[in-house]
């Protein structure tokens, strides 16, 4: 990036059809109040290049807002500014910006707001739920119309903890949106008055009545995280990174034990069996993040935020979910063909070995198998077919990833029962 900045606003639109990743406000490597920005910036995802755009319009420097993209407008939601003082103000202003004439307009938002969840329903509607309101959490569920201009009263979250937190992140999927992370504030503890609660939060939208939601919770130790990116993938959630404890704009913990620690954690919800699982070493550490640019429907962008030691980092991340379109094979003591994607390769599969048969046998191949943490488990090469022993492998979820020449590859999930 053209400079170091955290708690950056980030997501993608198009300039051109070349799809493009922008960057809202944020905090440099200073870490003090003088540090937070309104500068942005966009990066074309063809020539690598990045460019500066015009800084948010607004009266005061602003971190913690929500971006999203919907018909190529970019909705710039909240956030707050921080005083010499000490003194922080939560942001009642919503920006839209057109990335083609790169001209703001600004809208006002019915209550202040930062550090909230924010997700977008059917391409329409911005979901903006709970967060931080100048000196408390709110229950409020606003929602802002982007076809007609217009602020909606959603069902707000229940007056609980565990329901009201800052630093959440969450995504709709179909009818449904899901949070999880976030801190809570509790007004009487003095020792520690702002900390993680572990909760997954789920609100059932009703697609006749948009703002009729009906909200309910799942108590689980995974779903604790503090500014983690999130995005959706087809029925499944992603977080990635963010702290395991509450802290401040400047990386330090409220609890008084100093800076908090990045984490390379992916937590993943399939909202089909409501499952969450974690997963570490597929990402790098990174903490403190406001969004995720989403450049095709498997491949992501963050950009920013704090890495090891709450450092500020001006590093830009691309990940590409290489399983998610894959189907999961359900393999007891039959013979299963996976189907045949770029590569053409047939994989038979029976209690005792996998059977690897490419069409072309002077191809030569590379064929590595991941359990489900993304553990290398196995990996080989062969010119021709190839009978791979799985007798030793406990049961359980794997990934395959067969690569030929050219990179062509076939990759399938598939769980052995056997």
């Amino acid at each position: 990036m053209p400079m170091p900045i955290s708690n950056n606003s980030v997501t993608a639109a198009t300039i051109n059809e070349v799809p493009h990743v922008f960057s809202f406000g944020g905090i440099d490597t200073s870490k003090i109040y003088a540090g937070i920005s309104n500068k942005s910036f966009k990066f074309n995802t063809e020539t690598g290049v990045w460019d500066t755009i015009p800084d948010l319009p607004l009266d005061r420097t602003v971190i913690a807002a929500g971006a999203n993209t919907i018909n190529n407008k970019i909705y710039f939601i909240g956030g707050y500014s921080v005083f010499s003082s000490g003194n922080e103000l939560s942001s009642s202003k919503l920006l839209i910006y057109d990335p083609e004439t790169e001209e703001y307009t600004k809208e006002n938002i019915p209550k202040a707001i930062d550090d909230h969840i924010q997700a977008v329903w059917r391409d329409s509607l911005i979901y903006v739920v709970t967060g931080w309101s100048n000196s408390n959490n709110v229950v409020n569920t606003q929602i802002y119309d982007t076809y007609t201009n217009e602020w909606l009263t959603g069902t707000p979250v229940p007056n609980e903890t565990s329901y009201k937190v800052f630093g959440g992140s969450g995504a709709i999927v179909e009818d449904t949106i899901y949070y999880a992370g976030g801190a809570a504030y509790f007004t009487t503890d003095n020792v520690e008055p702002f900390r993680l609660v572990p909760f997954l939060r789920k609100g059932v939208i009703n697609p006749e009545n948009p703002a009729e939601i009906e909200w309910s919770i799942v108590e689980d130790s995974l779903a604790l995280g503090y500014r983690m990116a999130c995005f959706a993938i087809d029925h499944k959630i992603h977080w990635l990174g963010g702290g395991q404890t509450a802290y401040n704009y400047d990386g330090i913990a409220y609890n008084g034990t100093g800076g908090v620690a990045a984490t390379d954690r992916i937590l993943t919800l399939d909202t089909q069996t409501g499952e969450l699982t974690e997963s570490f070493g597929d990402i790098p550490l990174v903490m403190d993040l406001r969004g995720v640019a989403e450049i095709t429907k498997n491949k992501f962008i963050i950009a920013g935020g704090m890495v090891e030691n709450q450092q500020v980092t001006d590093q830009v991340f691309s990940i590409e979910w290489v399983d998610e379109s894959i189907d999961t094979m359900m393999v007891d003591t039959s013979t299963a063909i996976l189907e045949t994607l770029p590569l053409e390769v047939e994989v038979e599969l029976n209690q005792n070995q996998i059977n690897i048969k490419p069409n072309d046998f002077e191809q030569k191949l590379k064929i590595q198998l991941f359990d489900y943490t993304g553990k290398l488990v196995l990996e080989t090469e062969a010119s021709g077919a190839q009978n791979i022993p799985i007798a030793h492998l406990p049961k359980g979820n794997y990934l395959i990833q067969v690569i030929g020449a050219n990179q062509k590859r076939l990759v399938k999930k598939m769980t052995l029962n056997f």
